[in-house]
């Protein structure tokens, strides 16, 4: 790719990474500003590989692209910013969920995307790559009435996925599902999702007390 000053080279530019990426079965998209370059790396089976190094001219308008579709305040480089943007394999078939995050750095703003299963299927117990005995013992924990159950490790060990995938096998019309997260990263149909917005008076405390009076069966914390 070459500098032009024409706009459609940005939205190639883009959707020429969000079909790469796609398509390699990343989970996360990492745009960042480096002293000279733009370096893109995306994160495969838990570990970063790089995509391309681009012109450092071309950073700023690639950046502000993901910030318009995920409707960012462009104008706003000195916080970090929260949305969610679609991808997809062609333009015009943006069919993949994304939660965008922009961070400013030394250099400029670094954007990460992660992609989202856009599938319920995905997030089938049997897909989360457990050993068979690991399955049997994690689907026995989650069905039992009462207890409580953590799911933690380090980032992009798959903590978000199997938390999703245990609330969608649990999610059924017999039982109350609630869940408390910052942000929400993926929608399911039958779960009250309540996003933690502390500047709104929704922290962690209110929200849990609130729940509690809502007669819960089952309640996810993340």
């Amino acid at each position: 790719m070459t500098l032009l000053s024409d706009d459609s080279l940005i939205i190639r530019a883009w959707q020429e990474i969000a079909a790469k990426v796609i398509s390699a079965r990343a989970t996360d998209i990492h745009i960042e500003p480096q002293e000279h370059i733009t370096l893109i790396r995306i994160r495969v089976d838990g570990y970063l590989h790089v995509l391309s190094r681009q012109n450092k001219a071309l950073h700023e308008r690639l950046v502000t692209r993901i910030k318009i579709l995920a409707r960012l305040d462009i104008a706003e480089q000195r916080i970090p910013q929260d949305g969610r943007v679609c991808i997809g394999l062609e333009l015009n078939q943006a069919d993949i969920h994304c939660r965008v995050s922009s961070l400013p750095t030394l250099f400029g703003e670094k954007i990460v995307v992660r992609l989202l299963p856009s599938n319920l299927d995905e997030l089938a117990l049997d897909q989360l790559g457990l050993l068979p005995f690991q399955l049997v013992l994690a689907k026995a924990a989650i069905e039992k009435p009462h207890g409580l159950f953590l799911v933690c490790g380090p980032t992009g060990s798959g903590k978000t996925r199997t938390l999703y995938t245990f609330l969608h096998h649990l999610n059924h019309l017999r039982s109350n599902l609630c869940s408390i997260e910052d942000p929400i990263e993926i929608r399911l149909a039958g779960v009250n999702q309540v996003a933690y917005q502390p500047k709104a008076g929704l922290d962690f405390p209110t929200i849990i007390r609130a729940l509690l009076r809502q007669d819960p069966d089952i309640m996810m914390i993340g």
